[in-house]
C-alpha cells in the first residue's frame, strides 16, 4: 500500500466528497490508525495540519447537524425525525469522539433514534 501511495505521489487531502472530507478525514474516523500513517507519510502532512483540518471539520459543523447529535443523545425520537425529514443534517459527521449519530445512538443505548438512523441509511 505504502509503494502503491507514493507511486502514485497520493495526496491525502486531495480528493475530497461533497462535504469536503478526504481520504485521511474517513481514515481518522473510521479508526484505520495504519491507514492514516501510510496516508500522512504519502502526504508529508504533519500533526498541527492534521489537528487543524480536524477543528475546521468540527467547526464546520451546520447547526442541523449539531442539532441532530444533540436529539440522538437525548433519544428525542420526533425531533431526530423532524431532522431527517428535512434533510439538512448530515448523518454522516462525526463528533470530537469520531462518531456519527448513529454511532451515538448505538453507544448510548437509543434505540428509538438507531432505528430512525437506520431506516434513514437505507432508505438513501
Amino acid at each position: 500500500m505504502k509503494h502503491l501511495l507514493s507511486s502514485k505521489r497520493a495526496n491525502p487531502e486531495g480528493h475530497k466528497d461533497v462535504h469536503g472530507r478526504t481520504a485521511l478525514y474517513w481514515a481518522r474516523a473510521q479508526r484505520h490508525e495504519e491507514l492514516v500513517a501510510l496516508l500522512q507519510d504519502a502526504g508529508g502532512v504533519t500533526e498541527a495540519a492534521q489537528q487543524q483540518q480536524q477543528q475546521q471539520q468540527q467547526q464546520q459543523q451546520s447547526e442541523p447537524t449539531k442539532q441532530l447529535f444533540r436529539a440522538v443523545a437525548r433519544d428525542e425520537v420526533g425531533l431526530v425525525q423532524e431532522l431527517l425529514a428535512a434533510g439538512e443534517a448530515d448523518v454522516a459527521a462525526t463528533n470530537k469522539a469520531g462518531l456519527t449519530p448513529l454511532g451515538v445512538a448505538k453507544e448510548r443505548g437509543r434505540r428509538g433514534s438507531a432505528q430512525l438512523l437506520v431506516a434513514h441509511r437505507d432508505a438513501s
